[in-house]
């Protein structure tokens, strides 16, 4: 039984960057804000994290745009910079892993472990292999990527059950007691983000 989520500090930032890590936020910053609205037809990186992110010149101008998982291989050697994860199946014991590359250095990373993906994702797309998550939008990912490169970690997605303080304490009404929710941690274990806005079901989605 994964453990009780508690209202810990969140995980520290490291106060001396290096330059990829800097620009690599500069970079980032911006497309977590466009993520943060509702994206529009015209929103060039709106089918992410269905599909993953790559920052390249077209004739569409330079900047972010999707590119097809299964290009993975390929992308991750981007020039500029990429945002993705592999095709992860269902019935797979493969994490999910977002890395976030910038001049060939990755400078961050984010995890869900497949217990994890089992309980908030749910099945493909009849355009798609790989599962979709339900319960962390993309926004979110952007997010945790961000904060993955400000502090230097990894960080991992885990799915915990709440007790009846941190459920009093929450600011989502309908959460209750052994209600779960997605709690992101780093590498040393202290926990980064609680997740609380939703409930996870107790049932998985595969």
């Amino acid at each position: 039984m994964p453990p009780i989520a508690q209202p810990q500090p969140q995980v520290s930032c490291n106060p001396q960057s290096s330059s990829p890590q800097i620009s690599g936020i500069a970079w980032l910053q911006p497309l977590q804000d466009v993520h943060c609205q509702t994206p529009t037809p015209r929103t060039a990186t709106r089918s992410f994290p269905g599909d993953n992110l790559v920052f390249e010149a077209r004739k569409k101008g330079t900047g972010w745009f999707c590119t097809p998982k299964e290009n993975y291989d390929f992308d991750i050697g981007s020039p500029h910079a990429f945002i993705g994860s592999r095709i992860v199946e269902p019935g797979s014991n493969d994490s999910m892993i977002f890395v976030y590359i910038k001049n060939g250095i990755l400078i961050g990373q984010l995890t869900i472990p497949p217990e994890a993906w089992q309980r908030c994702g749910f099945p493909p797309s009849p355009h798609s292999r790989s599962i979709s998550l339900k319960y962390l939008d993309s926004s979110q990912i952007l997010g945790l990527l961000n904060l993955s490169v400000r502090t230097f970690q990894v960080l991992t997605v885990h799915c915990v059950s709440v007790d009846a303080v941190f459920a009093s304490a929450s600011e989502n009404p309908e959460l209750r007691a052994g209600d779960s929710i997605l709690q992101v941690r780093g590498e040393d274990g202290s926990i980064a983000v609680n997740i609380d806005a939703r409930i996870i079901p107790a049932i998985r989605g595969f």
